[in-house]
């Protein structure tokens, strides 16, 4: 058994190195959201008890998190050796040091279940009783299924007493109807098969959502299902389920069908007559006074009004068209303003921790997440410190989930010309004008800056809502 020394002055340093000389894996330690410095102090991230905490390498990643937060305070995760990602809850901290770099959920997930076959076969051998040990505390289930529930070595008197601080110290809600019996083994399953009791809650919704489909975003009106807030007075708005593509010969305006989707270099095939899909427009090319979405003149007459706002006007692409899959109707869908992006991206309330880099099926770019987020609960590792977006790192499953909760995905898009990947380039409504001519503005979503009309942007619309 490990045990740590956790005192006010011990610091975050040192606790990161003890338990990674211990268990191989990375310990994470954080003050709120952000990662807490090396030199902070335990005291410093509000350590509520002091004392030595022991922990088998047989503890499961979930239990070590919930106890230290619940028994001490302290927020933390446990990373891959290699830090490349969260590690599972389910696994065990002697499991935790041994994933292998540049581990994905599956490989974890084999490692899970390598444990719970390793219990069944030593259940199978012993066939006389079921055990599980917890701290100090040793739960026997004899053959007649009697409980016995030792403490330190000594038999307790009050064996549903003991079980019920069992409970407590692994986060299971005890149904006050369960026998003896009953609440025996449930814990001993549950400690034997590292899973608290929110860890099995999620495993069922894990496995209820591999034999669902992908989330429907209802194809007949293409939204997705977040409401994001857009202004001060508290306006709210939904995204639609892709970007905006366009078959010119066909003259049909559609919303990608997935949120990762781009066109690529296909985009370079544009031409009045080319049958087949583009997503990167000139500026105001709706398609009213002329203005064509394959239009590709460097000439800014061609492109939409010299400057100003194309908010609510014909220019804009929703405004204008119909979207076959947004509701086959014009005027349902409008391009996102400037000040709406801002106020999105930067002055929500908690806007910092509503917006992080990420990797989607393989497709880099930018997850938002809509206001009421972080009301759920969350079992998917979500880092919002990462700089890059190699930290959150999301399968098609774990996406599905994501994106049931309401999060827009802005893919690395380009422009047909200038600057390409990794940029995530999308018009707003705003047009300014300099000696230089005409420019519309798009954002990486870090950067703000300036397109020529003519470069070519993505564009991602959005509906009111109430």
């Amino acid at each position: 058994m490990a045990t740590f020394n956790l005192t006010k002055s011990t610091t975050v340093a040192t606790l990161k190195e003890l338990f990674n000389t211990e268990f191989g894996a990375k310990l994470r330690i954080y003050s709120g959201r952000s990662q807490a410095e090396d030199s902070a102090t335990l005291g410093e991230l509000g350590l509520t008890n002091e004392g030595e905490f022991g922990c088998r390498a047989s503890l499961t990643v979930g239990s070590f998190i919930e106890r230290m937060l619940s028994e001490y305070g302290l927020k933390v995760k446990i990373y891959t050796p290699d830090e490349w990602v969260a590690v599972l809850d389910g696994l065990t901290l002697e499991s935790a040091g041994k994933v292998k770099k540049n581990a994905v959920k599956a490989d974890m997930e084999s490692m899970i279940a390598y444990q719970r076959t390793d219990d069944v076969v030593e259940a199978a051998v012993a066939d006389i009783k079921k055990s599980a040990t917890c701290g100090d505390y040793t739960i026997n289930i004899a053959s007649n299924n009697s409980v016995t529930v030792l403490k330190g070595g000594v038999a307790c008197d009050n064996a549903k007493g003991a079980l019920r601080e069992v409970a407590a110290l692994v986060g299971f809600e005890v149904d006050a109807a369960w026998t003896t019996q009953q609440l025996g083994s449930k814990l001993v399953y549950v400690i034997n098969n590292g899973e608290t009791a929110s860890n099995v809650e999620a495993a069922k919704a894990a496995e209820e959502a591999k034999t669902q489909p992908a989330p429907e975003t209802t194809k007949s009106n293409g939204e997705l299902p977040g409401r994001f807030t857009i202004n001060s007075k508290g306006a709210k708005v939904c995204f639609s389920r892709g970007m905006l593509q366009f078959n010119p010969a066909k003259y049909e305006f559609r919303f990608a069908e997935n949120q990762y989707d781009i066109i690529g270099t296909d985009n370079e095939k544009i031409a009045p007559n080319y049958d087949g899909w583009i997503d990167l427009f000139g500026w105001g090319t709706s398609g009213y006074m002329g203005c064509q979405p394959t239009e590709v003149s460097e000439n800014d007459s061609d492109y939409g009004p010299a400057e100003g706002d194309i908010a609510g006007t014909n220019y804009d692409w929703g405004v204008y068209n119909p979207i076959t899959n947004g509701g086959n109707k014009e005027g349902l869908w409008r391009t996102p303003t400037s000040d709406e992006w801002d106020y999105i991206m930067w002055n929500r309330p908690n806007a910092t921790k509503l917006r992080v880099k990420a990797t989607v099926c393989g497709m880099k770019g930018y997850m938002i997440m809509p206001d009421d987020f972080w009301n759920n609960r969350l079992r998917i590792p979500l880092d919002i410190t990462a700089t890059d977006c190699s930290v959150n790192q999301y399968t098609t499953e774990q996406w599905n989930q994501l994106e049931a909760l309401g999060v827009v995905f802005m893919p690395t898009t380009r422009s047909r010309k200038g600057k390409k990947y990794p940029y995530i380039f999308a018009w707003r409504t705003w047009l300014a004008s300099w000696d230089a001519g005409g420019y519309g503005q798009y954002t990486n979503m870090e950067v703000y800056g300036y397109q020529k009309k003519y470069f070519g942007l993505g564009v991602r619309l959005i509906k009111d809502v109430k």
